[in-house]
């Protein structure tokens, strides 16, 4: 859906660039207005057709200002005009990029629903949000399959191994065994985590001090491991506690 969103800001810029700051690209709004006329000549010559379009589309959360406001910009659009093939090769954009939205949006209640029948994983939504822990039981199966946080630790790739080969040499690395898609959620966790936590974040700071203030990306993926092994008791019913998770002393705080 966003490689979508992407292809369709890159027409509007050319063709229709005043509608992008009234409508968001995954406005139901836009893109059932698009899929139906293409370009902002259509909807200038379909002017009530297209405003009872968005009505429907829009719902009362879309406001009579606003509307009109795209309908001016339709109007009075500094696009470049386009011939039938372009304003057809758009509608096809929109069109498919509503499908995709639409599934993308059934796919996120099938998940949501799926995680409410697993108790360990409605734990660790509470913590990282659902699709996050959804995927952490995807790649992994069950937190309760793990008998302790260094093997959950290790089933996500993220133990450390000793690497020999090139320049490097006697280095830790993690070893990126199992799902790297896995890896790419919990570091999206992480960094929603120090924004949010003081200690994670007191931890992470001083952690890139020590690695130079260059390496930011050892400090993350430790902060990724820490996590982990924190979501194992979450899992098991206890609270989520940063506090147990680092050394608050040292870090003064």
């Amino acid at each position: 859906f966003s490689r979508s969103q992407n292809n369709l800001e890159a027409q509007l810029t050319r063709y229709w660039p005043e509608v992008l700051p009234l409508l968001d690209l995954d406005s139901v709004s836009l893109l059932e207005l698009l899929s139906r006329y293409g370009g902002p000549q259509s909807v200038k010559a379909h002017k009530v057709a297209a405003a009872e379009c968005l009505h429907r589309a829009g719902g009362p959360g879309l406001k009579e200002e606003k509307i009109q406001d795209v309908l001016k910009a339709a109007d009075k659009s500094l696009g470049v005009s386009m011939i039938d093939a372009e304003r057809d090769a758009l509608q096809e954009l929109a069109a498919e990029a509503r499908r995709r939205q639409k599934a993308f949006r059934a796919a996120q209640q099938r998940v949501k629903n799926l995680s409410c029948e697993d108790i360990p994983t409605v734990l660790v939504g509470a913590q990282v949000g659902a699709v996050t822990a959804a995927v952490i039981r995807s790649e992994l199966g069950s937190f309760l399959d793990y008998a302790n946080t260094g093997s959950l630790v290790k089933g996500g790739g993220l133990n450390l191994k000793e690497v020999s080969s090139g320049r490097r040499q006697g280095e830790l690395a993690i070893t990126k065994r199992g799902s790297s898609r896995l890896r790419q959620y919990l570091y999206l966790a992480v960094l929603r985590w120090i924004q949010k936590d003081a200690v994670a974040c007191a931890w992470y700071e001083k952690k890139v001090q020590r690695d130079g203030g260059k390496i930011k990306a050892k400090a993350l993926v430790a902060l990724m491991r820490k996590l982990l092994r924190g979501l194992w008791w979450v899992a098991r019913g206890e609270t989520f506690d940063s506090r147990k998770l680092f050394d608050v002393q040292r870090l003064g705080v």
